[in-house]
Formats: C-alpha cells, sequence, structure tokens
C-alpha cells in the first residue's frame, strides 16, 4: 500500500507532469511537422523540391493531384489497375479482414470471459502460445497449403477462414468482457432473454467503445497492408500495394518525389476521415459496473 502511495506521488509531481506535457508535445510537433512538409513537398514540382526543400512553393502544383490520379496504377496480367480499383480493392480487403476476425474474437473472448470451462483455458493457452513462439520460415507453406485448399489469390474465401481467435485483440476483449458485471447477465435472463439475445442486445453495447477502437485500428493496419497483397492476392492489388511500386518507378512521369507525395496524400485521406468521426471513441473512457439497487 505505501508503494502504490508513494507512486501516487511521484506521478502527481509537477516535473513529471510537465516532463510528460512535453515529450508528447514533442511528439504531435514532429508528426504535425512531417504531415504539413508533405502537403507543401506535394504541391511543388521536382526541380523546386529538390531547390528549395523547405520553404513554400514559389508555383502551387495541383495539378500534381491530377498526374497522381492518372499514373498511380498496378498492371496485373496485362490488365492495368487504376486508382479506382485500387481503392476498392483495399476496402474490400480492409473490411474483410476487420469484421470478421474482430467479429471471431469478440465471441471466442465472450465466451471464455462468461462460461467458465477447461476448453476456454485451453483457447487462451493457444492464443498466448501463438504470440509468444516465433513462427518463422512458414511463408512458403503457408503458400503451398494456401494453393491447395484454393484460398490463394482469393480474396473473400481466404478472408472466412480467419475466422479464429487471435493476438492481442482477443486479449483485449477477453479483458473488456470480464469486467462487465454478470449482474446484467442475471437481469435479462429474469425477462427472459436467451444466450443470443443477452450477447447480441446486452454485451455488444456495453462493450461498443472496445470494439470501436479495435475495429478501427485493425482496418488502419490492413488499409496500410500492402504485403498481403503482393504475397498472398497478386489478382487484388491494393492501394497500399500501388504505393509500394509507386516508389521503385523509374518513369518520367512518376519518378517525382512530390507526385509521389502526392500518392501518399491521397491514400490517406480515407483514414483521417474515419478519425475525424471516430475520434471520440478512439480516446473516450470505458466506464463499467453493476447495475444498483
Amino acid at each position: 500500500m505505501a508503494k502504490i502511495r508513494k507512486r501516487e506521488l511521484i506521478n502527481d509531481h509537477p516535473v513529471m507532469k510537465w516532463t510528460g506535457f512535453a515529450i508528447l508535445m514533442l511528439y504531435t510537433v514532429t508528426i504535425l511537422f512531417a504531415l504539413v512538409w508533405a502537403l507543401i513537398s506535394a504541391l511543388k514540382d521536382f526541380y523546386e523540391f529538390r531547390k528549395n526543400l523547405f520553404g513554400l512553393p514559389q508555383t502551387w502544383m495541383f495539378s500534381n493531384l491530377k498526374l497522381a490520379f492518372e499514373n498511380l496504377f498496378v498492371p496485373v496480367e496485362g490488365r492495368e489497375y487504376t486508382l479506382i480499383y485500387l481503392i476498392g480493392n483495399s476496402l474490400a480487403y480492409a473490411f474483410l479482414y476487420t469484421v470478421i476476425p474482430v467479429f471471431a474474437n469478440i465471441i471466442v473472448a465472450y465466451g471464455c470471459a462468461k462460461y467458465k470451462s477447461k476448453l476456454c483455458d485451453i483457447v487462451k493457452a493457444v492464443v498466448i502460445l501463438r504470440m509468444v513462439i516465433p513462427i518463422v520460415g512458414g511463408l512458403a507453406s503457408g503458400l503451398t497449403v494456401s494453393k491447395f485448399i484454393g484460398t490463394y489469390d482469393n480474396l473473400p474465401l481466404a478472408a472466412i477462414f480467419q475466422f479464429t481467435p487471435q493476438g492481442a485483440h482477443f486479449l483485449i476483449f477477453l479483458a473488456t468482457f470480464s469486467g462487465i458485471s454478470n449482474e446484467y447477465m442475471d437481469a435479462a435472463k429474469i425477462d427472459g432473454a436467451g444466450h443470443a439475445k443477452i450477447f447480441f442486445s446486452v454485451m455488444l453495447p456495453l462493450a461498443r467503445n472496445t470494439i470501436i477502437a479495435v475495429g478501427i485500428m485493425v482496418f488502419i493496419g490492413c488499409w496500410n497492408d500492402w504485403e498481403t497483397a503482393m504475397v498472398w492476392f497478386p489478382s487484388y492489388p491494393t492501394l497500399a500495394y500501388g504505393l509500394y511500386r509507386f516508389q521503385f518507378s523509374t518513369a518520367n512521369a512518376t519518378a517525382s518525389i512530390p507526385l509521389q507525395l502526392m500518392a501518399c496524400i491521397i491514400a490517406m485521406i480515407p483514414m483521417l476521415i474515419i478519425l475525424m468521426f471516430f475520434k471520440d471513441k478512439l480516446v473516450g473512457n470505458i466506464s463499467m459496473g453493476g447495475i444498483k439497487g
């Protein structure tokens, strides 16, 4: 108890507070500076970018936006996937690989938290073991198995196989549902609710903030993932994969760094919109308790 009290006094000390504030402000300024610099540099031509790296452009090259739209494409088997197709594939991949795994983690975590059994202990142990045991060199065998069962280069079918509890997200949902009082379940049972109604009408709304926060983080991770499209779904090139190829382009129209930065700005816009709409869910407090009286 004395150690906890001492730790609280240290954390409440003005020096600690101002030090933490200064570190966070420095980090924020660094991130904002990089974003503003990228936006300004994306509106320069190549020669001005080389001569005036940090200054404002003398001529604002808004035409770079049109050039990025026209030249950001991925050739696959003789077909050019333009920016619209890349965005569509990114949305499909991010949506499927967010909804299916997150829902699987929610269901299994809820069952392990509210229905105690030896099977739940086994599931938790397997999830933790998968996190701590490094799986090195499994790409070749994974590709062989994927081609054998038909999930290679088949985005919808491969997404179904993601319906498994995995990683830290399972543990987050497990802690969330464990922190929700069983009194809510008991009250719903008294009102005649079954297991499905309790889960969908009682538990999911109580865990809504956590679900939204985890879902957004997973969606952003999938949106920025270019390796999966390159290795597992070559016929479904995503916007992130297009940007990856874009940086190695040697064509005169796309080798310009300002044009590449403009392409990155385009890829950022959907994520910025999502963060603007759901920022309160990401930083909001999650309060749980039981039923009073």
